[in-house]
C-alpha cells in the first residue's frame, strides 16, 4: 500500500479511527496467542487450495477444521460458501483435465517400428519392458476416465466437498443487515477507499464480494465479542499493508473496525500454511500448503520473466522482420540482373555481385529459420511470427 492509497480525508478519517485515543490505548494480540481460543473464518481461495494439493496435506487440514468445529470456532462467511459453490467445479475439472492430459502425454521408451538392432538380446529385454510399460500406461489411463466418469455423473463423487459437507453444516453466517443496505455500504466505501474491497470497485462482477465476507466477520465480532483469526490466500492492498510486494500487515483500519464492534477483540489475518503450523501440523504438509499458496498468488500476475520474455519474442519478431525485406530485396535485384543486358565486359562484375548477394541470402535464410524456431518455441500457441519466409530461386 503507498501512501497515495490512503484515504486521509479528515471526516473520513473520523469515521475510520472514532475513538483516536485507541491509537494508542489498544494493542492487538499477537496471532500465536490468538490460536488457543480465537474464531477461525475461511475465504473462498482457502477452500479451493486442496484441489491442487494432495491427500495428506488436506488431512491434515481437515483435522484442524474438525478440531475447531468441534470447539465451537470455525465459521464460513455465507459469500464464501457462495462464491466456492460457483467456482467448485471449474477447479475439480482442470484437476480431471491435468490427470487426463499428463496420461495422454506418457508413452513407451521406444516406438514400435522396426530396427536394425532388433536381434540383440538386450534390445529384445529393452523391448519387453517397453510392452509391460505400456499395458501400465493403459491400465492408468483406465483408471482416469473411471474416475472421470464418477465425477461427472454426481457430485457425491468429489472427495473434498464430502469433507466440507461433515465440517462446515451450520456453520455458515450470513452478514448483517439487508441486501440493499450492504450494497449502499459498500458503494459508499468503495468511493471513500474504505478497505476492504475497494480495489474491486471497478469490476463488473463480484465487486462487493470482499465486504460481504467482512460484513460476515464483523457480525461474529459484534455478537460474540471474540478474537478472530481469518484465513485467506488474498494479498491485495485493501487487505494488507504491503512491502517488497508481499503481505506485511493487516490494513490498520480493518483492525481498528474489528476492535470497535467487537469491544477490543483482536483480528488478524493468516494464510493456509500459517494456519497449518499454529495447529501443528506435520511440516512436509505445511510445506505443501505453502507452495500451492504461492503458485496460485502467482497465478493471473505478469511476472518480471514474462516480461522479459515478451521484450525477447518482440526483439526477435522484429529481426526476422527486417531480415525477410532483406531477402526480398535481394530477390528482386536478382530478378534485375536477369532482365539486364548480358554485356560480356559486365559479366564478371555482374558474376561477383551475384556470388555476393547468394552468400548474403543464404547467411541470412540461416538466421531467419533460427529466428522462427525460437519464436515458435518461445509462443505458448506455437505460432510463428507473422511472416512467412520468402520464396527462394
Amino acid at each position: 500500500m503507498s501512501d497515495s492509497e490512503v484515504n486521509d480525508d479528515g471526516f473520513g478519517l473520523n469515521s475510520i479511527f472514532p475513538d483516536a485515543e485507541a491509537v494508542f490505548s489498544f494493542s492487538p494480540k499477537s496471532v500465536k496467542s490468538l490460536a488457543p481460543k480465537a474464531w477461525v473464518a475461511l475465504d473462498t481461495n482457502i477452500l479451493l487450495a486442496p484441489y491442487r494439493f494432495g491427500s495428506q496435506p488436506f488431512t491434515s487440514f481437515v483435522k484442524i477444521l474438525s478440531k475447531l468445529r468441534e470447539e465451537g470456532r470455525l465459521f464460513i462467511p455465507a459469500h464464501v460458501a457462495r462464491e466456492y459453490a460457483r467456482r467448485r467445479q471449474s477447479h475439480l475439472a482442470e484437476l480431471i483435465k491435468s490427470l487426463s492430459d499428463n496420461s495422454s502425454r506418457a508413452s513407451g521408451v521406444i516406438s514400435d517400428a522396426s530396427t536394425a538392432i532388433d536381434d540383440i538380446d538386450d534390445y529384445k529385454k529393452l523391448k519387453e519392458i517397453n510392452e509391460k510399460i505400456i499395458l501400465e500406461i493403459n491400465k492408468a489411463q483406465k483408471i482416469i476416465k473411471k474416475i472421470d466418469n464418477d465425477l461427472r455423473e454426481t457430485s457425491d463423487g468429489d472427495p473434498i466437498l464430502r469433507a466440507y459437507r461433515k465440517i462446515f453444516s451450520g456453520c455458515v453466517i450470513e452478514p448483517e443487515g439487508s441486501m440493499d443496505d450492504i450494497r449502499r455500504e459498500a458503494d459508499d466505501r468503495i468511493k471513500a477507499r474504505r478497505p476492504p474491497g475497494y480495489k474491486d470497485g471497478a469490476k463488473s462482477e463480484n465487486s462487493e464480494g470482499d465486504f460481504l465476507i467482512w460484513k460476515s466477520i464483523l457480525g461474529v465480532g459484534r455478537r460474540e465479542k471474540v478474537d478472530i483469526i481469518f484465513v485467506t490466500g488474498d494479498e491485495k492492498s485493501d487487505w494488507f499493508v504491503r512491502s517488497n510486494k508481499k503481505s506485511f500487515q493487516p490494513r490498520c483500519e480493518l483492525v481498528a473496525e474489528y476492535a470497535e464492534v467487537s469491544e477490543g477483540r483482536t483480528i488478524d489475518l493468516v494464510a493456509m500454511h500459517t494456519l497449518m503450523k499454529l495447529f501443528d501440523a506435520p511440516a512436509k504438509d505445511v510445506e505443501a500448503a505453502r507452495v500451492v499458496e504461492v503458485a496460485a498468488a502467482n497465478e493471473g500476475r505478469v511476472q518480471k520473466s514474462d516480461i522479459s520474455k515478451n521484450l525477447k519474442r518482440i526483439l526477435l519478431s522484429q529481426e526476422a522482420s527486417n531480415i525477410s525485406k532483406e531477402i526480398e530485396r535481394i530477390n528482386d535485384t536478382m530478378k534485375n540482373f536477369a532482365q539486364s543486358n548480358n554485356d560480356e565486359d559486365n559479366n564478371t562484375s555482374l558474376d561477383m555481385e551475384k556470388i555476393h548477394l547468394l552468400n548474403r541470402k543464404s547467411d541470412l535464410l540461416l538466421r531467419y529459420s533460427k529466428l522462427q524456431q525460437q519464436l515458435w518455441l518461445m509462443s505458448k500457441d506455437n505460432v510463428v511470427s507473422d511472416r512467412v519466409p520468402p520464396e527462394t530461386f
